[in-house]
Parts: structure tokens; sequence; C-alpha cells
């Protein structure tokens, strides 16, 4: 069998994964993803390791690494067999996950005006003072939202801002069902 290993930089990229995945948003379930959880980690260690050297000889893993900067070099421990590796896929949510609650709540041409020397996150922490750059208030902000509002959040961003990325790198689009 084939698993998935999603690792992302932040908490925020984890709750909103959870979202998606308990949404039925992602393009794969539960069930395939490595040990049937995300990992909110920069690098493959630990417990992952473990998981990856106990699968059987014919199964692999496709890597999802998520998040808005991803400069490090992913390293792929020595005890792994590369073979067990399908595959590295960087997701970017560049220039800042914030973006995504600017767009929902419709503030994204306010922000045009002031992003050249404010931060997105700082914007949104203005207009949300109860913003909290923390799992519990990012996933219980996305969970009220509608499956379909999901989506089409995500594909506004990707249209403001698939263009930053590079050719090697993926948006969110990349991880849902289209």
């Amino acid at each position: 069998m084939n698993y998935i290993l999603i690792m992302t930089e932040g908490t925020t990229e984890l709750a909103f994964l959870d979202v998606l995945l308990e949404k039925n948003i992602l393009k794969f379930s539960k069930e395939e993803l490595l040990m049937e959880e995300m990992y909110q980690c920069r690098q493959i260690d630990g417990q992952i390791v473990n998981a990856i050297q106990i699968l059987n000889y014919q199964d692999k893993v496709l890597i999802y690494r998520v998040g808005d900067t991803l400069k490090d070099k992913l390293k792929i421990p020595e005890t792994i067999l590369p073979e067990k590796i399908m595959g590295i896929i960087d997701v970017l949510t560049k220039p800042e996950f914030e973006i995504l609650f600017i767009l929902n709540e419709n503030l994204y041409d306010e922000y045009l005006k002031v992003k050249s020397n404010t931060k997105a996150s700082s914007f949104y922490k203005i207009h949300n003072k109860q913003y909290k750059k923390q799992y519990n208030f990012v996933y219980e902000y996305f969970n009220k939202i509608s499956k379909e509002e999901i989506i089409n959040l995500i594909n506004l961003y990707v249209k403001k801002h698939g263009k930053t990325i590079k050719k090697n790198q993926k948006t969110l689009q990349e991880l849902i069902k289209l």
C-alpha cells in the first residue's frame, strides 16, 4: 500500500488540514495517511521514522510538506530506505496563511492598500481582536465554514497568490478534491 505523510510547518496549517480531512475535502482519506495522522514538524524524525521503517517492503510513502516558507531542505534519515519514499511535494501557503482569513472576511482589497508595510497576520489581528495563531482558533474558525465555501476560498486564494510559488512547489489545490 502507498501512504501519505503530511508535515506542516505550523499548527495553523495543521488545524486547517484537520478541518479539510474531517469535511472530506482532501483528496485522500484518513486511512491513507501514515499512522492515520498529520504532523506538525519540519523534518522526519522520531515516531515518523519508526512508522516508515515498520512498513512492509512493498509499501511506500508520498510526502507533502505544507507551509508558508519551506526554505529548509527535507532530510531523509539514512535509516529509511530511499525506495520507501515515492516523492516529496512542497505545498506553499505563501505569503502567509492569514490571507485565508482576510479573503474569507472580504478584507483583501483593504489589505492590498497596506501590504507593502504590514504582514497579513498583523493586519488580520487588527480586524479580529480574538485572532490567535493557535490550533484551536484556526480549527474552530474553519470548521464553521461549509465544505463548498472552503473549496471556493482555497480556489480564490490560489487565484490571488498561485503565481508566487516556484516551479517545484504546489498550491493548496494539490491537496483537495476538485
